[in-house]
Parts: C-alpha cells; structure tokens; sequence
C-alpha cells in the first residue's frame, strides 16, 4: 500500500484531530457533589469533584491518574471510580491492558486524624499516604486484586466483588472487610487480609454479577445465563449477614433485573414478555403483578428508577424513545427525539440522585459527537443542554450530511432497516462510494454514534449504510430470534439484500461498494466475501468471527459453553453442527473470485482468538489471488 503512502498520512492526521476535540462529559452530580474531568498540568486525566452549593469554588482532586500510575509502578488504566454514600472513601478500578479484569485500589479522600503516625515508606509505593495537585491527600485504605465488579456498602465498612476464572468468567463473590474511615494508618499497612468467600458458581454457563438498587438499600446478585436469571437481594447497611440474602422468585424461568422504591420491588422481565415488561411486586418471596405491561412493537432496552417514577429506555421500528412510569398511578408519558437524533444512538449518563427531578442522557449519530439532553420527569419537557458539534473540526460541516431510513424488501416479505448518512446535495439516486456496515448477533443494535473515521469518508463524497439485519436486536426479541441458532442464515440473506437494495435503487454500484463488519458482525461480513464476491468490491474484517464451527466445538474455550444459546451445540446436536458448517465461512472457502480483503486480528481478544483471522486468511490466499488483503 506504498502509494498511498500520502493518503495514509492525511488521515491519520485528520482522525487524530477530531479525536484530540472530543469532549469530557458533562459534570454529574452525585448527592452533594458535582464530579466532573479535566486535564492537568501534564496532559493527564484529573478527576474533580465540587459541592453543588458552591459550584463557582475551586475544584478539589479526587483523582490524578498520572500520580496514580506513577505511584502504582504498574500499566494498569484508572478506570470507573466507585463513590462511597458519605463520599469520604472510593475505589478506582485499574484495568490491566489486554485483559478483562480489574484490580481494585481504595482510598479514603480525606486524611487520617491529625493523632495518626505518619508515613514512613516512599514515595514509589501505594502504602500509606500520598499529595495531590491541590495538597490534599489519598489514604491507600486496600488494594483487591484480579475483580470484575466491585460495590461498597452504605458505610463503606466492607466491598462486595466478583473475580472470574481462567476463562474469564465471573464466577464468585467475595468480601473485603475494610477499616473504619477514621482508622490510623498503622493499622492498614502491612496487614495480612483474608477475603470472605459469598459464593460460588460451578455451573460454567452461568455468570456472576454484583450492583445496588438506585435508592442503595440493597445489593443485588444477579446469577445469569443466556437464557435465565436469579437475583438475590443483600442489605446494604453495615453488619448485615449473608444469611439475610433472599431470592427475588420469578414465576419461571426468566431473566429480569430487580429495581427498589419506597418498599417495593420494580422488576423488569421477559418472563412471557419477550420484549421486556415490567411486574411490581412487595417482597422477594411475593406474587409478581403487572405494572408495565409487554408490547409487540416496543422493545424495554434499559430501565432507571427514582423516587417518583420509572424511566424506560425504549427501541421502536429500529429508533430510540424514553418513557416516564409514574410510580404512583403507574400513568405512562413518552418522548421521541426530534429529527435526525431519533437515527442515532441513545446512551443514558449517570443519573445518580435518587430523588432529581431530571433525567439527563445523551444521544450520538454519525454527525454529531455528542449531545447533552435533560428531560423533566413531571412536565416530559425535553431540554438541549449542550451539542458538541463538529462544525469546524477539521473542516466538517455537519449541516451539509443528512441522515435518512430506508427499508430494503427481503425474500420472506419482511423490511430490513438501513440507516443511510450522506452529502444533502446529493440525490439518494446519484450513485456514490458506499461503506455499508454490519453487526446482527446477541440482540446487540448495531452502533452508530458519531466515529472520526467515518467523517473523513464522508468528507470524500462516501455513504455509510447501517444495515439492521435480523440477529440484532433493533425491532425487538423476535429480531434478535430470528438470526440466532438454526435461524442464523436470515442474518446473511438480510445482509444481502440490503446489499442489493443499495445497488438497484441506484445508491451506488457494485464497484463502489465496500463493507465492514467487526467481531461477530464480521461473520455476516466474511459470508458476502465467501459466498457473495460478486455484490462488493472491498470488505475489511475486523477480529472476526470467521470459525464458528471449530470455535463452538471447543468447550474448554472462553466463553463456548455461554455461548450455546446463540449459535447451538455442534457437539451434540447434529442439527446444529450441520448449519454450522454450512455458514461457516471459513469451511465455506472455494476457488473463486475475492473482493478486496483488509483482515485484523488481535493477540489478546479473549473472544475472537487471533487464530481465526490469521488461518482465514491463510486459506483465502491458497484458492486465490486476492488483490490486498
């Protein structure tokens, strides 16, 4: 690729840019605080806090990740910080690169008591105390190794979190017992600490989860598989024993995620709801009854509770909403987004008081970065808080792209939406380069927020195609259903006729058409490149899932057995492995015509191992000349 060597230079240049303007969120209140980020004196990410009755007052360190780094000697990342109820003691989960899991350090804001003995180690470790920018000082209160989640109690006495196994899956929870806030330094360094083992799953299906309700009266323990869950509630309050655990007991096999307001239970469920409804109930052990009751056409995506109602973040015809549950009379209002967000995606922010009287969150489309909304839970007025355009940003004009939904007619009269960005001044009907992109497994919508690259294809008079194709999760449960398991072909027939779609209507050409599919969505990605040649002229596969067969044959793997559900078990079930061959695109390889092929594979993925890139590929280039690949 030598003579595009200039090419090359120009976007990464570019790319680089718009990267180096993305904007830090929004400040979040959490109780009596405002914690926001910014950047310090060398360059690095500086968490703040300031009190919200005095929001004008300097800010206050809670965490400088370059001090961090420097003091923990280790190439962990400062990830989520987990605030305690009294914000006197949080936890930072350092992430190790390459791995998915965490180690957990915790530290008192405030200093010991004037009484306490000072430090007497240096400065190159974590035990004891260390300076911040503004001279406050961290008080290293516990180090946990080797977690996935991790939550404190209501008076940060004790840390309830998960660690997985060699495969990395959560699997046990534990408890750390911590000191009190006010304990001296003396007596944390150096001390020996033997973790309480809560529980263990042995069933290698099943995942372990630790979070809290929203009003912080209870942990709960989610156990969950593919197909089920149980959740099992935990006091939060100091001193409560394991022995109060009680299981919050579905009417069947379900899954569901347990929510908690004023002595009731909020429980949002597929149980004979397939696209979530939401069952109220008045103790773990109680009869659930209807509260939110199941649609069709609308999908529950996520849920937020407060002290006077439910939030429900919701999907409909492959398009974002958000409805308002009054808790008191269970009356229902809804809010769509204005054109063109309603195109993009939806993400919820941190909504951390319990009783706001507002629901902040934010949307992102392929033109726009970031938008800032806040939603008044009583009135549904709907508020553009701040749009972080991309104006000026390396010389892109958001106004002059649109965003547009078509619908591309597949063999078994369904419609497939396609999510179309392009130049305003240039007619749908006017051929032009096309990017299409693809995902279509595990319920997931395919994204699209705003991605600097994409920018500099539309910048160069590019279409990007979001094509929704079934596997998904866009027009609901049965969606996702209908490209699972022995259905996963409609994902592939789907993903070719939109594909046609965009060449007959006359929105490109064969010769113009590129796509793009990632992780599983490269499977849909690697079919058209082995099956379908003839429909594109270049694909770029991104660590895809390009050997299913040998991959779901393979049970002492990452996450095979988990994955059961959503593809089958060619082990088995003959049935299975017979459709699994038959799509399997690595199997599927032939002589043949290629498009143009651009294959990435990562070392470290625990979940598409770099093996099935690398082997794809290999064969590819034994049946055929491929021009780059």
């Amino acid at each position: 690729m030598s003579d595009t060597q200039s090419l090359q230079q120009q976007l990464e240049r570019e790319i680089n840019f718009r990267m180096s303007h993305e904007p830090f969120p929004r400040p979040i209140r959490i109780d009596p605080y405002y914690y926001y980020t910014t950047i310090g004196q060398r360059g690095q990410l500086m968490h703040m806090r300031k009190p919200v009755d005095t929001p004008f007052a300097e800010g206050q360190v809670v965490l400088d990740t370059a001090q961090f780094t420097d003091l923990t000697k280790s190439n962990c990342l400062p990830g989520r910080l987990l605030i305690c109820e009294n914000h006197r003691r949080f936890g930072v989960m350092a992430e190790h690169p390459q791995l998915e899991t965490c180690d957990l350090y915790i530290f008192d804001l405030e200093p010991p008591s004037p009484a306490a003995p000072t430090n007497t180690t240096t400065k190159s470790t974590l035990e004891g105390f260390f300076g911040v920018a503004n001279e406050e000082k961290l008080h290293l209160v516990a180090k946990v190794p080797n977690i996935v989640n991790a939550e404190f109690n209501a008076d940060a006495t004790a840390v309830l979190y998960t660690q997985h196994d060699e495969r990395f899956r959560p699997y046990v929870l534990r408890q750390r017992n911590l000191p009190a806030l006010d304990a001296p330094a003396h007596s944390i360094v150096g001390r020996v600490v033997e973790d309480a083992l809560l529980l263990t799953e042995n069933d290698d299906r099943n995942f372990v989860d630790i979070g809290k309700t929203k009003d912080n009266k209870f942990f709960t323990i989610n156990v969950n598989n593919k197909r089920a869950s149980k959740v099992s509630l935990l006091p939060t309050r100091s001193g409560a024993s394991f022995d109060e655990l009680a299981e919050v007991t579905p009417p069947g096999p379900c899954h569901y995620f347990v929510e908690h307001a004023h002595g009731q239970l909020y429980i949002i469920t597929d149980w004979q709801a397939p696209n979530y409804c939401v069952m109220t109930t008045q103790g773990p052990a109680e009869p659930w009854l209807p509260f939110v009751e199941h649609n069709p056409r609308i999908k529950i995506d996520d849920a937020e509770i407060f002290s006077s109602c439910l939030v429900l973040y919701e999907s409909t015809e492959a398009s974002p909403q958000i409805s308002i549950v009054s808790l008191q009379d269970g009356s229902r209002r809804t809010k769509t987004l204005p054109e063109p967000f309603h195109l993009g995606n939806l993400e919820p922010t941190i909504n951390a008081v319990f009783a706001s009287k507002n629901l902040n969150f934010n949307t992102s489309d392929p033109l726009h970065q970031r938008i800032d909304w806040q939603l008044n839970l009583a009135t549904c007025e709907l508020n553009q808080l701040e749009q972080h355009d991309t104006q000026d940003v390396a010389g892109f004009v958001a106004s002059q792209y649109e965003v547009t939904r078509l619908w591309a007619p597949t063999s078994d009269n369904l419609s497939v939406p396609i999510t179309i960005v392009g130049r305003r001044d240039q007619p749908l009907s006017q051929p032009a380069p096309t990017l299409a992109l693809v995902y279509g497994a595990y319920g997931h919508n395919l994204e699209r927020r705003y991605n600097p690259t994409w920018v500099s294809l539309l910048q160069r008079g590019f279409r990007l195609a979001y094509c929704h194709v079934r596997g998904g999760g866009e027009l609901g449960t049965a969606w996702h259903e209908g490209g699972m398991g022995l259905h996963k072909r409609n994902t592939f027939l789907d993903l070719e006729a939109c594909l046609s779609y965009l060449v007959n209507e006359g929105i490109t050409t064969t010769e113009q058409l590129a796509l793009r599919g990632a992780s599983a969505g490269g499977l849909a990605a690697a079919h058209i490149v082995v099956r379908r040649p003839d429909m594109i002229r270049a694909c770029v596969l991104s660590v895809p899932f390009v050997d299913v067969l040998t991959t779901m044959l393979d049970s002492t793997l990452p996450l095979t057995r988990h994955e059961y559900d959503e593809w089958g078990n060619p082990e088995l079930d003959r049935e299975a492995f017979a459709n699994i061959r038959g799509y399997c695109p690595y199997h599927n390889i032939a002589d043949g015509h290629f498009p143009s092929c651009y294959i990435v594979g990562c070392l470290h993925d625990s979940r598409v191992k770099y093996w099935q890139p690398a082997k794809f590929a290999a064969k590819v280039r034994c049946f055929v000349h491929v021009p780059v690949i």
